[in-house]
Formats: structure tokens, sequence, C-alpha cells
């Protein structure tokens, strides 16, 4: 016979293996509770830092696990410089109201749904489900949980790692995106 303490309903009292075996695994599966229920939490307060450090900035960068969604953008606190996504599925970059650049993925498909500063460091359009759509800047195992991309004076991404080096910009061109002024004559 033995005793345990701290159950859901105080102390109990058991006798014999057949109980102790049951109260083992009645144990297990609060501790595995316990175990999703504290993931879930870490996951909340994550996506709430997240949120906080964005409204922090100004909207004016994107946090590693942080997203875009159709509609949503960025602007640079002084007003001239702002980063969409706009409702065809295109992100793009204006300068005192003017596109300096774009993904030019208005007709990908899957259409884009969302972007997202992934924690491995890339940059990605996505579908409403989850899949590839048409952009990417190709920076993965580049980056870590602290990157992030920031919307700088003059209309510049940049993707900068937690050190502060910069692993991608919109100012690299084609190679990285379509940039309208590789039209101009």
């Amino acid at each position: 016979m033995g005793t345990y303490h701290g159950g859901p309903h105080g102390t109990c009292t058991y006798g014999g293996p057949l109980l102790a075996e049951a109260h083992s695994a009645w144990w297990a599966s609060i501790n595995i509770e316990r175990a999703r229920h504290c993931a879930q939490e870490a996951e909340a307060a994550r996506e709430a830092e997240v949120q906080r450090r964005m409204q922090e900035s100004g909207f004016s960068e994107l946090l590693a696990g942080g997203d875009l969604h159709e509609g949503q953008s960025m602007t640079y606190p002084d007003g001239h410089s702002k980063f969409a996504f706009q409702d065809d599925g295109t992100l793009v970059v204006y300068r005192n109201g003017a596109a300096i650049w774009a993904t030019n993925t208005s007709s990908a498909l899957p259409k884009p749904a969302k972007f997202v500063v992934q924690d491995d460091g890339n940059l990605v359009l996505c579908a409403a489900d989850g899949q590839f759509a048409g952009w990417a800047s190709n920076t993965d195992t580049k980056g870590d949980s602290q990157t992030r991309l920031v919307l700088q004076n003059g209309g510049v991404l940049v993707l900068r790692h937690s050190s502060g080096r910069a692993l991608w910009t919109s100012a690299a061109g084609p190679s990285f995106g379509w940039r309208l002024a590789s039209l101009l004559p």
C-alpha cells in the first residue's frame, strides 16, 4: 500500500501493484498534457513577442516567424517608404508613392496569400495551403530565429542576421526580385 500526494483530488491511497501501475499511466498522461500545454504557451508567448516587437519598430521590420497577408504593409517611420503585399499577390516597395521594387508575382500559381520571414532566414511567398508561390530570397540556412527583414530609409529592404550582417537586399536587383528601375532607359 502506498500514498500519492498532489493528484487532482489531493492525496490518494492505493494498494497493490495494479493500482500503482494504473496510477503511473495516469501520471504519465498528466505529464504529457502538461508538456503539450507548455509548448502551446511558449508558442503563444513567441507570437506575442513578435507582434510586440513589430509594433515597437513602427512596423518597419518583420521578425523571423512574422508574416504579411494580402493588403498588409510596413511603412518606414518617415512615411516616405512602404513595403506592401498587394491583393494581386505581388510584393512591392514604394518610395514617395512610386514603385521601386516588386516580385512580379501577380500571375503566380498557386496564388500568393502570405509572405513569411522563416526562422531559417528565407523570405518566401506562400499559397493559402503553405505551398511555395512564386518567389523566395533563397537565403535559407543563412539566418537564425532572430533574423529580421527591415524596411530602411529610401525604400530598401534588408534581411539582417542577428549579428547585424545583411543576408539579402532588394537593392541587389533582378537576381532577388524584379527591379522596376532596371526597365528604365
